[in-house]
């Protein structure tokens, strides 16, 4: 990580130094002092891995020579506090390579110290402090004016402090330029943790001598002091790290909600139809929409994404809608297929009228019936297209639901698909009722041959009372009356039987299907009352032949077994009743049904 780091000092006589004994030092070079003589070997100095010297226009090309340079200092100055040189201290990024740093410091020192006239003596170093690698110049700098004859006067605009705050903005420009050069995104700034307003404690500068020695292992006071401060910037970085965390969780969830709350393009509600009604035929499509996406409680994501570690979601099903956050066609269709499994073939859409009219489409393709919005031609033709393009592809025509039918298919297609087989079913339900009748009039002139049978019974019982036994035949006689079913009851029968005929055209006309509950109960009633009269009958006919079994004359016993014929006869024809009613009930239910398709067809296509 890159930090800041820029100090500058004063190299004085005053506090013993030496400015050829610095320069040899910094350079891990081997220089003599021309006025003591004393030589300044450091060519043993690990460390230093580049050098060099930065002239200005105008200076003697000698002091290019290191040893030249410095001695001249030295020889310039005459006081014994004098000032001989300044030197600046600067932390290079670990992150920029030997040359990248090189370049770093060229682009400094020449614009802010050798513009104005400064000799710049350079030397980047490299230590190790504990397990961190600590690259850093020292910029070792002339403090007079300098000519082609030598050194001038000393530039006291060189030592103002707003010179040195300058210098240290200038240097975090310049690091800050190279990283972002580099493709780095750390950068630096060279305002005091105060100014920043940081809540961490800066640290102190280790020297030269702490350095070595914490480098070989052994703890010195200074690097005491920064433990304890970085133990101390730990845990200040440590809570304001997972403060920042929740911070970003938080932002995270409301950019999630806001990107949610941007997508949503609109909705489906149910309008119709019982939930899971249409699953069974959706289930084909469910495969698609599990390859297509993966469901994360009630959010479907799409798992092409989701594989790339990004959770986007299509659509999500609440309670009571879905709600769409995609124009994607498979997303339209998935979502179609998903609501036509909660709230059946019909369902209603809202939102943007680009969104229904795909939803209207994808929908409408899978046999869904989408309701809230209103197609024009060109979204028919379209819809006509999509319908052609997956015959041919399938070799079948898509499964579609009876108004997208209608609206689509053209007319006579629709005729020979509609009309034709409702007419042919219509006509073979008529056939059968009219043959219905027809058995129904046979079973009346049967009905009324027993009527005219009996009137001959009755005949004939009279003229067996005429011929004596007065008692016996008269009882016979109101038997033989009682034979078959008496006039009073066979008028209320047929005036019930006609009730019933005129309530079940009354009904035919207005789909009678409303009031089959009372055609029911009309009809049981006449059965009922059938069966009491057919159980009174045969009780008559039993007592009669009862009678006639007494009876001494050959008549009677011709009358009996002519009783008994005449009982088989009226129980065959009463099934043969039946039976009939059976039909006609079946006949006039199929009329029914099949009028109210045409009824429908005609309120369809007017």
């Amino acid at each position: 990580m890159a930090i800041y780091h820029l100090s500058a000092q004063l190299i004085k006589r005053s506090d013993g130094r030496n400015a050829v004994a610095a320069a040899a030092y910094r350079s891990g070079d081997q220089l003599t002092d021309e006025i003591t003589g004393e030589v300044k070997d450091y060519r043993l100095k690990d460390g230093v891995v580049h050098s060099q010297i930065y002239l200005p226009k105008g200076a003697p090309a000698a002091f290019a020579d290191r040893g030249t340079l410095w001695n001249a200092v030295e020889q310039k100055e005459n006081r014994k506090d004098a000032q001989l040189a300044r030197e600046l201290n600067v932390a290079l990024p670990n992150e920029l390579t030997r040359s990248q740093q090189i370049e770093l410091l060229d682009g400094f020192i020449n614009e802010q110290f050798v513009e104005l006239g400064m000799i710049a003596d350079t030397n980047i170093h490299v230590a190790h402090e504990g397990k961190h690698q600590n690259d850093h110049a020292h910029i070792q700098l002339t403090l007079r004016e300098v000519a082609e004859d030598g050194f001038g006067r000393k530039n006291r605009d060189w030592n103002k402090k707003e010179l040195v705050e300058q210098w240290r903005q200038a240097w975090e420009n310049h690091v800050n330029q190279a990283l972002e050069n580099a493709g780095i995104d750390d950068r630096i700034d060279h305002r005091s943790h105060k100014d920043r307003e940081l809540d961490t404690e800066p640290t102190i500068h280790l020297g030269p001598t702490a350095n070595e020695l914490e480098s070989k292992g052994v703890r010195t006071e200074r690097g005491d002091i920064n433990r304890d401060i970085e133990a101390r910037n730990n845990v200040i970085e440590l809570a304001k790290t997972q403060e920042r965390i929740r911070e970003l969780k938080e932002e995270k969830r409301q950019r999630d909600d806001k990107a949610l709350d941007d997508a949503y393009v609109g909705s489906i509600e149910g309008v119709s139809g019982r939930p899971g009604k249409f699953a069974a035929e959706s289930a084909k499509f469910t495969k698609t929409v599990d390859l297509a996406f993966e469901k994360h409680g009630n959010v479907y994501v799409w798992r092409s994404l989701q594989a790339k570690g990004k959770t986007v979601p299509a659509f999500i099903e609440h309670k009571d809608k879905i709600t769409a956050h995609t124009r994607n066609k498979t997303a339209l269709k998935a979502m179609a297929q998903a609501s036509m499994e909660k709230f059946g073939q019909r369902f209603r859409a809202t939102g943007s009228e680009e969104f229904r009219r795909e939803l209207w489409l994808q929908g409408s393709m899978i046999g869904a019936d989408v309701t809230g919005f209103d197609p024009t031609d060109e979204d028919i033709r379209l819809l006509r297209d999509q319908i052609d393009e997956h015959e041919k592809r399938y070799g079948r025509k898509p499964k579609l639901s009876d108004d997208i039918k209608a609206l689509v298919m053209p007319e006579e297609d629709l005729f020979e698909q509609y009309e034709t087989p409702l007419m042919e079913k219509r006509n073979k339900a008529v056939s059968l009722k009219e043959k219905a009748n027809k058995d129904k009039e046979t079973a009346e002139k049967s009905r009324m041959r027993l009527i005219e049978r009996r009137d001959q019974l009755n005949q004939r019982a009279e003229g067996l009372m005429n011929a004596g036994r007065k008692k016996d035949f008269a009882d016979l006689l109101e038997e033989a009356r009682r034979e078959v079913i008496p006039d009073d009851e066979l008028q209320a029968l047929d005036e019930l039987e006609a009730r019933i005929k005129d309530q079940e055209e009354k009904q035919f006309v207005l789909f009678r299907g409303r009031h089959e509950k009372q055609l029911e109960k009309m009809r049981s009633e006449l059965r009922s009352e059938r069966t009491r009269l057919i159980d009174d009958y045969r009780e008559d006919v039993q007592k009669t032949i009862e009678h006639i079994r007494h009876a001494p004359s050959p008549e009677a016993s011709q009358l009996l077994d002519q009783a008994k014929q005449l009982q088989r006869q009226i129980d065959k024809q009463l099934e043969t009743e039946k039976q009939l009613d059976e039909k006609i009930l079946k006949a006039a239910k199929a009329i029914e049904l099949i009028d109210e398709e045409l009824a429908k067809q005609d309120i369809k296509y007017g």
